[in-house]
């Protein structure tokens, strides 16, 4: 998470102590740590800076200027609390069709993603935009949409809410 100190334990072979361990990203500087050889594994503590990227960042090993193979991922999560969904409010959820939502909880961000989901079947997503506290935007319900009681989830840079409060989808019967 940002801004707070990360404990790691990394597996692999030809492992030396002393080990630079890096966490990568494309657009942003390596954040770095030195790593302890204990039992053929590499340990160490690896500072998250408070401004860090959150997603998935690469990790790899430098050993007297030889790099790892980096597929290998670690998730920086954002700091700060996760969303929590308390209710939606939509507007006939019918299939084929665009349906207002009013989406009330916690935590949550401008622009945020707003999921419904179903077992099997793909989520349907709109951006929520802020409005005192709530999030409110359109879902786009496919045509093909199963019928059902959908789960509701908040995306805020990262951070995903609760998915115990549902929505029934009116869908087509496949």
């Amino acid at each position: 998470m940002q801004g707070e100190p990360t404990d790691y334990l990394l597996q692999g072979e030809e492992l030396r102590d002393g080990a630079i361990v890096n966490l990568t990203h494309p657009t942003e500087a390596n954040i770095s740590s030195i790593g302890n050889l204990s039992e053929g594994n590499l340990t160490g503590t690896i500072m998250i800076p408070d401004d860090a990227l959150p997603g998935t960042w690469n990790v790899s090993v430098n050993q007297s200027g030889y790099y790892s193979n980096d597929d290998v991922r670690f998730t920086i999560l954002p700091s700060g609390p996760y969303p929590v969904v308390k209710s939606i409010v939509m507007s006939h959820a019918v299939a084929g069709k665009g349906t207002g939502f009013i989406v009330y909880g916690e935590n949550f961000n401008d622009k945020a993603i707003v999921n419904l989901s179903y077992p099997g079947e793909k989520n349907i997503t709109a951006i929520g935009e802020l409005v005192k506290e709530t999030l409110t935007g359109t879902f786009n319900i496919p045509a093909s949409c199963k019928p059902g009681m959908w789960n509701v989830t908040i995306n805020v840079k990262g951070k995903i809410s609760n998915d115990d409060v549902r929505y029934p989808v009116k869908g087509k019967i496949r």
